[in-house]
């Protein structure tokens, strides 16, 4: 849109597909430009963008935290029978305010921001809707088998994961006991 609007021509209006196409800005520039009452200066153009890029990587630098993670909060009166299909550790770590010492107290697999669970789908085709969601909430994918994902999610992503219609329950993986 911003494209359509700094270029001032119709062709790109009337032709979507050049810019499904990843056609580059150089070479839609370098086109001249067919209407007489339209007078764009590429150069200007260029100026113009490379500004508006510069102002948003100095805009995102001087953010919060330019290197962490923003998680959406629990809301904050979310209780743990609104959210059955989330197993009560996960919710617990889910609604924590000090996530790490919770993850740590409760026994679960917690790294770089991230805890180690294990979707259960309700059926084998609903696997690539769920995988989306979790990449989607900045979640990693470790292994899919059957009706099963395990995946590392940060813990403030758990409530939304469990209220997706394809998730039939929400664990922690099972952990081996040795004799």
């Amino acid at each position: 849109m911003i494209w359509l609007i700094a270029m001032g021509e119709k062709r790109l209006k009337h032709n979507p597909s050049l810019l499904r196409q990843n056609v580059s800005l150089q070479l839609i520039l370098r086109q001249p430009c067919r209407e007489e009452s339209v007078n764009v200066n590429p150069w200007r153009i260029q100026l113009g963008l490379l500004l508006l890029i510069v102002a948003a990587v100095v805009a995102g630098c001087n953010g919060p935290t330019s290197n962490t993670r923003q998680e959406p909060l629990a809301p904050a009166n979310a209780k743990a029978e609104d959210y059955p299909l989330l197993a009560s550790p996960l919710f617990t770590l889910a609604t924590a305010s000090q996530v790490q010492e919770k993850a740590g107290q409760l026994g679960l697999d917690y790294l770089d921001g991230l805890v180690l669970v294990v979707v259960e789908l309700e059926t084998g085709e609903s696997a690539d809707d769920v995988r989306w969601a979790i990449e989607a909430l900045q979640g990693q994918i470790e292994l899919v088998q059957d009706t099963s994902i395990q995946a590392r999610v940060p813990p403030r992503t758990l409530l939304l994961l469990a209220k997706h219609p394809r998730v039939a329950y929400i664990r922690a993986p099972a952990k081996a006991k040795f004799d």
